[in-house]
């Protein structure tokens, strides 16, 4: 992972209950009902979407709210002013220093006003470690929205599928979410499960986040060291000229830049013959492992015959017997072509689902108006581009990716999906899961 957001009250500081004390006072001396449950309604909240929810929540006009949010800025300035002690959550000096240790990028993206977060990161001697800071005032729709992730990503040069979110609140999971970054719950004031269960990783706080990175990092590591020297040697037959000659390949791939570019070039796999210098792309059975998003994809000819596939199937734990990894939790893919295993990668680090996928193509082939024959569809793949590329007998063209479309499948259809420990998603599939729906 190349890059980490964070947010700032109540993530790495202990300001929200600050935050909170300030609201009773307030809500005391104005006259109004205010508790922990409300407080949690508007944790997370830019400062005019914390506006309209005071205006529902306490039955008061705009004006009146924002008088009562100036209030509360001047108090916490006042209390931050006198306060002589460190506002820190546990764990994050060595967080950062780690990270940063690291050469990740960082990024602060608060709801709170851009003064605010200066001034505390200032006072915490934080400043250094952030290559971006966003504030609340400087973006035009709030968390919700996923518009100040956004920006700290583009700001940072980074993808989605490349950075961490972390977070305290609902509304900021909520916002991680939509970014299709990956998001980090860190409890505080809020801790409902429902949070939890929206939120990609959960860890009670910053010290036991920082653990789970120090040990991916260390798996990850010794597992480049056992497996990236793992090769096999095979005895293939020239398609050409049918000499016989042995070859050694790699078996394994990880989420490293290395190897996923090694596999996503067109020229991944190319024998040359040694006794007529031909040379082909050699379809051969390797694992491609994603750590990081929990998914491996097998490519494996031999899967055409579903014999093998229930072989593989039945052998999985011993499938990295060399890493002793836990495979639990993982999505595993078969694919019988490489072509096949570099689309599978492109899904799933894009955060699709690769049945959905498969079922959009279904559609397409049915509700498009082609101008040439459907029969002369050979293939169809989702590319990196976001793309579908249809490859017919006798050219290749390129037709959108449609989000409407996406969306109305995986709420019609998700529901009766079977999310078995390893299977072959494909063509076959779709065409079985629609007699069998239908």
């Amino acid at each position: 992972m190349k890059a980490f957001i964070f947010d700032m009250d109540g993530t790495i500081f202990d300001t929200e209950k600050i935050y909170y004390q300030t609201w009773l006072d307030v809500a005391k001396k104005r006259n109004f009902y205010f508790d922990l449950d409300t407080k949690k309604e508007l944790l997370g909240l830019s400062n005019e979407e914390s506006i309209k929810k005071m205006t529902e929540l306490f039955s008061m006009d705009q004006e009146t709210a924002r008088d009562v949010r100036k209030e509360l800025y001047k108090l916490r300035d006042d209390i931050f002013s006198k306060f002589d002690k460190s506002l820190k959550k546990q764990g994050l000096d060595e967080l950062l220093a780690y990270l940063k240790k690291k050469n990740k990028k960082l990024a602060l993206a608060s709801s709170s006003p851009r003064s605010r977060i200066e001034f505390l990161l200032k006072r915490e001697n934080l400043l250094e470690y952030f290559d971006c800071i966003i504030g609340g005032d400087q973006i035009s729709k709030g968390k919700p929205d996923p518009e100040i992730f956004e920006k700290a990503m583009e700001k940072l040069e980074v993808k989605p599928e490349e950075t961490y979110i972390i977070e305290d609140s609902y509304a900021g999971i909520l916002a991680a979410n939509k970014s299709k970054a990956y998001s980090v719950f860190i409890p505080d004031l809020d801790d409902r499960d429902l949070i939890k269960e929206m939120a990609s990783y959960t860890f009670p706080n910053l010290e036991e986040f920082l653990t789970y990175l120090v040990k991916e990092d260390m798996e990850n590591e010794e597992a480049r060291k056992i497996d990236k020297n793992r090769p096999m040697t095979f005895l293939i037959s020239c398609n050409k000229c049918s000499y016989d000659f042995e070859v050694d390949l790699d078996t394994a791939f990880f989420e490293d830049k290395e190897s996923r570019d090694k596999i996503m070039q067109g020229d991944f796999a190319k024998i040359t013959c040694p006794n007529c210098e031909n040379e082909f792309i050699l379809n051969y059975r390797f694992v491609y492992t994603d750590k990081m998003r929990k998914f491996m994809v097998v490519n494996d000819p031999n899967f055409s015959e579903r014999r093998n596939q229930l072989a593989f199937i039945s052998s999985l734990r011993l499938l990295d017997r060399l890493r002793k990894e836990e495979i639990k939790g993982y999505k595993i893919r078969m694919c019988q072509k490489i072509e096949e295993t570099r689309e599978k990668i492109i899904i799933f680090e894009k955060g699709l689902d690769d049945k959905i996928i498969e079922l959009m193509k279904l559609v397409m082939i049915e509700a498009s108006n082609f101008d040439f024959d459907k029969k002369d569809i050979e293939e169809i793949y989702f590319q990196a581009n976001g793309k579908f590329l249809f490859k017919l007998k006798d050219k290749a063209l390129e037709m959108d990716f449609v989000e409407e479309l996406y969306q109305n499948l995986e709420d019609k259809y998700k529901l009766y999906f079977e999310e078995n420990i390893a299977q072959s998603i494909d063509k076959d599939w779709a065409i079985s899961f629609m007699k069998d729906f239908l």
